[in-house]
């Protein structure tokens, strides 16, 4: 099996101490380790441009929208959590409508459902913000 090379993704091995493998129980270190993967997913997306390696773009566009995700979960802020919730839809509408429903309907469908989950608790945020005045 050939490896692959990424001679353009700058990966410095002093940065991977920054990351540990123990659990995140607060919100800064969820910020640090999410910064730290947005980086590389981000080079990562130059590297593997929906026109050519459209699979990979888009699994890497997925989980960007999963890591705005997971640091919903630390925030308090309702209004951050819904700018959240609107990056999420934001990377992840435009996928959909710029794929071949022909040869990419299963991965459509997982868009599309990731997408009415993220407006569904987008509405739920704004259900309770209108509530509490």
């Amino acid at each position: 099996e050939k490896c692959l090379e990424f001679p353009d993704l700058l990966i410095d091995l002093n940065r991977l101490e920054e990351i540990s493998a123990e659990r995140i129980i607060n919100s800064d270190g969820g910020r640090d380790a999410f910064r730290w993967t947005q980086k590389y997913y981000t080079a990562a997306q130059k590297y593997f441009t929906m026109d050519e390696r459209c699979s990979e773009y888009v699994e890497i566009a997925r989980d960007l929208s999963q890591l705005y995700k997971h640091l919903i979960a630390f925030e308090d802020d309702n209004d951050t959590k819904c700018k959240m919730h609107r990056r999420r839809a934001d990377i992840l509408e435009p996928l959909y409508r710029e794929l071949s429903s022909t040869y990419y309907l299963l991965v459509i469908r997982q868009i599309l459902f990731e997408l009415g989950e993220t407006f569904s608790d987008l509405v739920d945020l704004k259900r309770e913000r209108w509530l509490a005045q």
